[in-house]
């Protein structure tokens, strides 16, 4: 694939890209967030802790540029089907 600047490929879906990003990281959080937080329990249950210490869990989350394009794909898609549905009544 050609290389384009992202301003480009999202210009006037900068909303949806947004959102679906963030619904993407909802989703992954949710569904890693029990495994996480078991293993920073389990890490600190021998230790002497207090109110005051932190139970640190961290996320590293990658996107990658394919998932803009198909974000914007479906997005364009899903506007000429709008398009297409309101032009057949």
């Amino acid at each position: 694939m050609k290389k384009m600047k992202l301003s480009k490929l999202i210009k006037g879906k900068e909303e949806i890209v947004i959102k679906e990003l963030g619904e993407r990281l909802k989703d992954f959080a949710f569904m890693t967030a029990k495994d996480k937080i078991s293993k920073s329990l389990e890490q600190l249950k021998d230790n002497k802790v207090s109110g005051e210490d932190y139970i640190s869990i961290t996320w590293n989350v990658d996107f990658i540029v394919n998932d803009v394009i198909q974000i914007v794909g479906r997005s364009k898609r899903e506007e000429i089907k709008r398009i297409e549905d309101k032009e057949k009544k």
